[in-house]
């Protein structure tokens, strides 16, 4: 295992490796506030359990799981075995790269001996610069093998929802982006995800609702906005349904 100790260099280098690890027997993990760096991690023998801000699936042997920082989550299973790399980088970046809140993947080739060479030379003969080096060098070519290999029609709509949950989106402009019809695209969604579009927006639009109003002094109203609640009142009713407190009750308990 590798851990940065230098605690500047995480706190200010553009990309800083946290930790890198494997665990032979994962232990349940279970952070409602999420964890405080972006996380990869992969499952290397046996299936788990995983539960990403309300979504749960079964992930096996060769697939992973990237979530940003502050998501939550939590995981386990009897006989998983896993690998991690967790490290800060801007989330500008990720932006730009088209990565959400959290990714689904299957693990490139070699994946697993790449970071068990990374963890060597993190302990060997390096440096907080070197070591910030590698990593993103590293971590950029990860996203460039994942984002690019095929991707499910249910990731497409994910990713569409994850760049404009704050329009006033609806099921002819999620098609019409990616040149189907809004049957064709719930039917396909359906089957994949055993849930609807609507209901994917409404959870990704009251996730994000919540880290504004943790993480910035915006009002709810202007909030509600930016989230794609155009209705103050709506988003008040709407929010308080799903979360079991109003907007400014969730600000103040956080």
């Amino acid at each position: 295992m590798f851990a940065e100790i230098n605690k500047e260099a995480i706190n200010t280098l553009p990309f800083s490796i946290h930790t890198l690890g494997e665990s032979k027997k994962q232990n349940a993990i279970s952070r409602p506030n999420g964890f405080d760096h972006h996380h990869l991690i992969w499952v290397t023998d046996g299936s788990g359990i995983f539960d990403v801000n309300g979504n749960v699936f079964t992930l096996e042997k060769g697939e992973g799981l990237f979530m940003r920082n502050g998501i939550p989550h939590s995981y386990g299973g009897d006989g998983i075995s896993t690998m991690w790399f967790t490290f800060t980088l801007n989330d500008s970046v990720l932006d730009y790269m088209g990565v959400g809140d959290y990714l689904i993947f299957s693990a490139p080739d070699n994946l697993s001996s790449e970071v068990l060479q990374l963890m060597a030379f993190a302990n060997g003969n390096s440096n907080p610069l070197t070591r910030s080096a590698a990593g993103y060098s590293f971590i950029t070519d990860f996203f460039t093998k994942v984002l690019s290999s095929k991707i499910s029609v249910s990731d497409k709509v994910l990713d569409i929802l994850e760049r404009r949950y704050s329009e006033a989106l609806s099921l002819d402009d999620i098609a019409d982006e990616l040149g189907t019809d809004r049957y064709s695209l719930c039917r396909v969604f359906k089957s994949e995800k055993d849930s609807t579009v609507m209901d994917e927006l409404f959870k990704i639009r009251i996730s994000k609702a919540k880290r504004f109003l943790k993480m910035s002094d915006d009002n709810v109203a202007d909030i509600g906005m930016m989230c794609g609640f155009e209705n103050p009142c709506y988003f008040i009713k709407r929010f308080r349904e799903a979360v079991g407190c109003t907007p400014a009750q969730y600000r103040k308990r956080n």
